[in-house]
């Protein structure tokens, strides 16, 4: 019988099984603990020339609106503070790199150049017509003037001025709800 019963609430096993014998977990197959902080190499120490203090860094995550915008003050708040950049990855959900593009920009000109856009949003949106030039296309479309979106893009160059692509004339027609004429097959 492998049980027995003491008459307590207690039960124990009077045999042992070579199964029941608990084998270490060789470290290749052991689960890592995802909540205890993971074994880093020590680094050297950040080290910034900070242009700003503490309460400055503070001011300006408080009042920035756009949160994107806000979390880079408040990488630069965290730091000013004394935190470390594997706790600014944790709580910002962002990657070393691009905290260290932020402190780079930071020391090379101060918050002025903290503020600008990041290496892939650098281009600006740029209104390709004014209202004028819009007016001047709709009123040639519902003349009918252009049998095909090509020939608004031409148009467009010679009358407007204004270099479109065929996808943005043909953007604009079904933004303005002027269809094709004639069903397609």
């Amino acid at each position: 019988m492998p049980f027995q019963n003491l008459g307590l609430a207690l039960f124990y096993r009077t045999s042992i099984d070579a199964q029941d014998i608990i084998q270490p977990t060789p470290p290749h197959k052991a689960r890592e603990n995802i909540f205890a902080p993971k074994k880093t190499r020590m680094a050297r120490p950040l080290k910034i020339a900070w242009k700003h203090t503490e309460e400055e860094s503070y001011d300006l995550y408080r009042r920035e609106k756009d949160a994107d915008w806000a979390r880079r003050w408040q990488a630069l708040w965290l730091l000013r503070r004394g935190e470390r950049l594997i706790r600014l990855k944790a709580v910002l959900g962002v990657i070393y790199g691009t905290i260290q593009w932020w402190v780079r920009w930071y020391e090379a000109g101060g918050i002025a150049e903290a503020a600008r856009p990041e290496p892939g949003n650098l281009k600006t949106h740029r209104q390709a017509r004014t209202a004028e030039q819009e007016a001047k296309l709709k009123g040639a479309a519902s003349e009918g003037r252009f049998r095909k979106v090509g020939e608004a893009v031409r148009w467009c160059a010679e009358v407007l001025g204004i270099e479109v692509s065929e996808g943005k004339v043909y953007y604009w027609f079904r933004w303005w709800g002027y269809r094709k004429k004639v069903l397609r097959p």
